[in-house]
């Protein structure tokens, strides 16, 4: 591949790493379409189709950055600054790889300057380490990153998609979450009469065991569920996301438990706002991970985003611009309102009995 990148320190610039592992020059596949057509499932299904004598991996594409993050970070304490940025991305690489020759990856969504800026060098290396890769996102690959900070380094990382994959659009018009049987998970408005099913759900799923404080360990730091019983726990949307909670957090308790009660969920801004960015993500979690959720909210889930101009009652957003900054990441408008409307799909495919009935994956995800 002749493709240039980004310049070296002389100012030339720096060609594109060679590809020539036989593995990786069979070409992958990237799906992409709106919310609930079907991609993941198209995915799974692939994968599970791959015979066992071929070694494979499916992850969740923001817990695939959050390993090769962590990966960074270790090898960079365990060389100090002998080791250069183009040996940091092989030796990363050459980890993510060690186990599977085909990865798939769920949800590709860039938004996050620090992920755009080594996505290009990274999957180049583990290309040149040898891997098939298939993609789901919600986003055609030109679509990916749109208005990001410092774009026009991320747009070799679209040319290589396009080189290392069929990119095939899956849109339909359908939203196939919609069309399960709906179950009482999701419950409004806050009354007395909600609040006592949401209390006669929480004793039927704890089996009437008493409640007890358990700590997650995540990232050697220590997050305290303070409401757990019988593999369920249960929180308020100011436990889960008015704090400082991110998705390593979510992740653990995903995985952890099997049932999460959420209560006093509000109507949400219709800016981007740092609550509502951690509900999304919390969510992205819960779904990921198939646990399942009971819900008591202020409203019916279709108004859980407050229509613009009507923010009575809503969570207050940070900031109301068309663009803002949430935990490093550049939201646009855009993106902003379309991240709503998954959260708002997911929730509707969570509340099915299908999903009722589908098992927890806890750590299995990953794998």
């Amino acid at each position: 591949a002749a493709a240039a990148g980004a310049s070296s320190s002389t100012g030339a610039p720096k060609p594109r790493l060679e590809i020539t592992h036989p593995l990786s020059k069979m070409r992958g596949l990237y799906l992409h379409g709106d919310v609930g057509c079907g991609k993941s499932h198209l995915m799974d299904m692939l994968y599970n189709e791959i015979p066992t004598a071929i070694s494979k991996k499916r992850v969740h594409f923001h817990q695939f950055m959050q390993a090769v993050h962590k990966d960074m970070h270790a090898i960079k304490q365990t060389h100090g600054r002998t080791m250069d940025g183009d040996q940091l991305m092989r030796e990363v690489a050459k980890k993510q790889c060690r186990d599977a020759e085909v990865l798939c990856f769920d949800e590709l969504v860039v938004a996050d300057v620090a992920d755009a800026m080594i996505l290009r060098r990274l999957f180049e290396n583990m290309y040149a380490v040898g891997v098939c890769t298939i993609f789901t996102s919600n986003r055609a690959p030109p679509e990916l990153y749109k208005d990001g900070l410092n774009r026009e380094a991320f747009l070799p990382f679209i040319s290589l998609l396009g080189d290392r994959c069929h990119v095939h659009d899956m849109s339909s018009g359908t939203d196939h979450r919609l069309a399960g049987t709906k179950t009482e998970t999701f419950l409004q408005p806050v009354n007395e009469a909600n609040t006592k099913r949401f209390e006669a759900e929480w004793r039927a799923r704890t089996k009437g065991d008493p409640e007890k404080s358990v700590n997650l360990t995540v990232f050697g730091r220590s997050v305290p569920i303070k409401r757990a019983a019988h593999g369920a726990c249960r929180f308020t949307f100011r436990d889960l996301c008015n704090s400082d909670m991110g998705v390593a957090d979510y992740s653990e308790i995903a995985k952890a438990f099997h049932t999460v009660f959420l209560e006093d969920v509000p109507q949400l801004p219709p800016g981007n706002s740092d609550a509502k960015r951690r509900f999304i993500t919390l969510l992205d979690e819960l779904y990921q991970y198939k646990t399942k959720a009971f819900v008591l909210a202020n409203v019916p889930l279709e108004q859980l985003e407050t229509p613009h101009g009507d923010d009575d009652g809503a969570v207050p957003a940070h900031d109301q611009n068309e663009e803002t900054f949430y935990a490093g990441q550049l939201i646009g408008a855009g993106e902003d309102k379309f991240q709503m409307r998954r959260a708002i799909s997911r929730l509707q495919e969570m509340r099915t009995e299908e999903y009722a009935r589908a098992p927890h994956l806890g750590s299995a995800v990953a794998k």
